[in-house]
């Protein structure tokens, strides 16, 4: 049986959030060969600062698979440099190392707080499928529109499947030998069970400061 922790913040742990980087080295460094800063056993960037949000995926006791959620337009103000802004916003301006631009784009991205991106996508179809599914939920609650993703080129027959509405953004882009698109996929705003799912892990919790939501919101690459 899959669990789920987060969006949440107050649902997420120190240990989830160790859990989820040491799955990212697994997938991103060390099957995809990204040139991405990590240890011996974890991943992380920049974007993992107190404006992002997680859902990360336990099956008996293990995770296996996870995302990271930030609000398009919640930067992160960093000392003798340019904002963060969120990533695919960032690639088009030119503030990460990637050959992406404004010509690329078939439509143009404006931040709102009724668009989120989802980066660092992690899991097996059915992690997916329940990852999915859960953080619709989630945003749904927040009243959110939709979500970005720069997603492998295919994905949006996967996410159709699903019952997503899709639009694609951009033209295919290469990245380390495979293409991928950005995509806008709108969130279902259906009625929502209750979101509250936890999985049995340990409880340890980082401070405040670090997994608090901006107050508005309390509650692929």
């Amino acid at each position: 049986m899959i669990s789920i922790v987060g969006p949440n913040p107050h649902q997420v742990s120190y240990q989830n959030l160790l859990d989820f980087s040491r799955l990212r080295k697994q997938e991103f460094v060390d099957r995809l060969g990204w040139d991405l800063t990590h240890t011996e056993s974890a991943e992380w960037d920049e974007y993992d600062n107190p404006n992002a949000l997680y859902a990360i995926a336990y099956e008996n006791g293990k995770c296996v698979g996870g995302a990271r959620l930030l609000r398009t337009d919640k930067n992160t103000p960093r000392k003798g440099s340019s904002d963060l802004t969120f990533m695919l916003a960032d690639f088009l301006a030119g503030r990460l190392s990637t050959s992406m631009s404004d010509e690329d784009m078939k439509a143009t991205i404006s931040p709102s707080p009724e668009i989120w991106e989802m980066t660092r996508f992690v899991g097996s179809p059915k992690v997916t499928k329940a990852l999915l599914g859960h953080v619709n939920g989630y945003l749904a609650l927040l009243g959110a529109h939709s979500v970005l993703t720069l997603s492998p080129r295919l994905m949006p027959i996967a996410l159709k499947r699903l019952g997503y509405s899709v639009n694609v953004l951009s033209k295919p882009i290469e990245f380390d030998g495979k293409e991928y698109v950005a995509l806008q996929t709108l969130i279902q705003q259906r009625s929502v069970r209750n979101t509250r799912i936890t999985a049995k892990v340990p409880t340890k919790r980082l401070p405040a400061e670090h997994l608090q939501a901006p107050a508005e919101i309390a509650a692929v690459l």
